[in-house]
C-alpha cells in the first residue's frame, strides 16, 4: 500500500539526515575515543554528549557510508552544529578540527 511505502521513506530518510543537532555555531563539545570502544559505544558517548540525536541512527549510518571500521582512537574536539557526517569523518582522521590545526 501507498501508506506502508511512505512510511518505509520516511525512515529510509531518517537514516540517510545528514541534520546537525544544533545550527552554527553550536557548543563545543570534548570527547575521548579509546582503543577498546567499538562503534555502539562510541555512538553512545556521542549522543550523550548531545552530538547525535540517536545512537542507533549514527551506527546504521556508520554502516551505510563505509565509516563501520575507520573510527579511530584519540581525543577529538567536535560541536554540536556538526553533521553526523562530518563527526564521522573526523572521528576516522579523514578530516581535521580546529585543535588539530592549532598544535
Amino acid at each position: 500500500t501507498m501508506t506502508s511505502l511512505y512510511s518505509r521513506l520516511a525512515l529510509a530518510k531518517r537514516f540517510v539526515s545528514d541534520a546537525a543537532v544544533d545550527p552554527e555555531p553550536g557548543r563545543d563539545v570534548k570527547v575521548s575515543v579509546t582503543s577498546d570502544m567499538g562503534n555502539k559505544e562510541i555512538a553512545k558517548l556521542l549522543e550523550s554528549r548531545g552530538l547525535i540525536t540517536d545512537s542507533r541512527t549514527f551506527q546504521i549510518q556508520l554502516k551505510l557510508t563505509g565509516y563501520d571500521d575507520k573510527l579511530k582512537p584519540g581525543t577529538y574536539e567536535l560541536n554540536t552544529s556538526m553533521t553526523p557526517r562530518r563527526i564521522m569523518k573526523i572521528l576516522a582522521g579523514e578530516e581535521k578540527t580546529e585543535e588539530d590545526e592549532e598544535s
